[in-house]
């Protein structure tokens, strides 16, 4: 299973990861909390956008925005 994480570059320096959720019942950009990670990573695609698993809702992001990690067994 792939994971993701905040950019060690954007940590602490008041730049977050934006993502949108999927099935938009709201338009605004909404951001991470560091509290949030890891994130399950469900697909990324050739446009470089990431789907992932955000509190049971879908969510698309910048996949130039994470830093990703598999998870051993």
């Amino acid at each position: 299973m792939l994971y993701a994480t905040v950019r060690e570059d954007l940590k602490n320096d008041e730049t977050e990861a934006h993502v949108m959720p999927l099935v938009t019942v709201h338009s605004a950009d909404m951001t991470i909390s560091d509290s949030d990670y890891p994130i399950r990573v469900l697909h990324q695609d050739d446009d470089g956008l990431v789907y992932l698993l955000l509190n049971n809702e879908i969510v698309v992001g910048d996949s130039i925005d994470f830093d990703f990690m598999k998870e051993e067994n």
